[in-house]
């Protein structure tokens, strides 16, 4: 089995979900990474999110979306190719020369996608639509109960992900967003 990596530098750009009409945030991204870590190197974030109070600045972009593209050169066997990634933080849509493969709510788990008959011959375009985890979670129907948590963020329960992301008694709270491990062919 051939393995080819798409991890590396990736375009990425962003706006706030709630608010389509403002201008996005462009940037190279790297992958695997985080949106965090990116808006950090490019000067948008403190470039030490872990000195004092930095990363609380991170909470602004809580609302964005965000859009990682790249493009590949597909492979000469088309026959039983899979779009892997191994960790997308959080909910997201993937597509593939603009047709949509699917979408995914999970951080914890490897989504895949059989792109046999979608791949072109040269240049593919991957897009990776990461939604707000922010907006996502707190888009449902929340039970009273929930509230109950230590912290009255029921938002962390209606989501899979990291739910110290949403702060800890001994962590501050970094929503973060990202294609955070490998992605491949």
């Amino acid at each position: 089995m051939k393995t080819i990596s798409l991890n590396g530098i990736w375009s990425l750009s962003g706006r706030p979900e709630s608010f389509p009409e403002t201008p996005k945030i462009e940037l190279d991204a790297a992958v695997p990474g985080c949106v965090q870590l990116d808006l950090a190197r490019e000067g948008y974030l403190p470039a030490d999110l872990n000195m004092g109070r930095n990363i609380c600045e991170a909470e602004k972009y809580e609302g964005y979306e965000w859009w990682y593209e790249r493009s590949f050169s597909a492979p000469e066997e088309r026959k039983n190719v899979y779009l892997v990634f191994e960790g997308v933080d959080c909910v997201a849509e993937y597509f593939l020369n603009g047709i949509k493969l699917g979408e995914s709510e999970n951080m914890f788990i490897a989504h895949e996608f059989d792109v046999s008959g979608l791949l072109c011959d040269g240049e593919n375009t991957l897009v990776v639509h990461i939604k707000s985890p922010v907006i996502y979670a707190n888009s449902f129907d929340i039970p009273v109960k929930h509230y109950l948590n230590w912290n009255n963020d029921a938002a962390n329960t209606n989501i899979r992900r990291a739910p110290h992301t949403y702060g800890w008694d001994i962590m501050p709270r970094a929503v973060t967003s990202g294609l955070w491990k490998d992605v491949k062919l």
